[in-house]
């Protein structure tokens, strides 16, 4: 689907001379993950407009994204997994901020889930995909890179919070949890792997 068509243009990019032929496959990543970002982000917004979260979608998104990209997580066999994957962690994370703005107890419950994750990401992150082994070095930088920006995370969610603006707290907070649970199947995927190719 989208890595076939971002195929299609680096090649054509390439018979056209604007990138060499040895870029096709680099080329065809980046491009990749661009538009599943923009196809990811844009099932977001429809859940929000849909649930009347939007602001509350975008701010759940960029966190998510802003998270995932050091953290690492779960990389699915096929691209068709990756969307059932992708598309329903964001249903039900938009459902889940949804369902805070009338119920205090999901926002509270999200909240101490996300401290839990925060403490979760900072230990064990990052997850390295099958496709890109991280080294030692790249681990432990992408370490600190993690608990950095949980903890960001976190004094933003508390900090808007105690101005009034639970639904943002409970944005911030799914995300973590999601970007934590993504984190711990990654790292159990990942193990499989490794046993497997012991």
């Amino acid at each position: 689907m989208i890595y076939e068509f971002a195929t299609k243009v680096a090649v054509l990019l390439s018979s056209k001379r604007y990138i060499d032929s040895d870029e096709i496959d680099i080329v065809s990543y980046g491009l990749f993950s661009i538009a599943s970002k923009v196809m990811y982000g844009a099932i977001s917004l429809i859940m929000g407009m849909i649930l009347d979260s939007f602001v509350e979608s975008i701010s759940f998104y960029v966190c998510f994204l802003f998270l995932k990209k050091y953290v690492g997580g779960f990389h699915a066999k096929t691209e068709f997994r990756c969307f059932v994957v992708s598309t329903s962690s964001i249903v039900i994370s938009t459902l889940m901020i949804f369902l805070s703005k009338n119920y205090i107890s999901v926002a509270i419950i999200a909240f101490c889930l996300s401290v839990i994750f925060g403490i979760l990401i900072s230990i064990l992150a990052p997850a390295p995909s099958k496709e890109r082994m991280l080294d030692e070095n790249e681990c432990k930088r992408y370490n600190i890179i993690s608990r950095l920006r949980v903890l960001i995370l976190l004094v933003i969610s508390l900090t808007v919070f105690s101005f009034g603006f639970r639904s943002i707290c409970m944005s911030i907070s799914t995300a973590i949890v999601l970007a934590g649970i993504l984190l711990m199947i990654g790292k159990i995927s990942l193990k499989g792997f490794m046993a497997q190719n012991i």
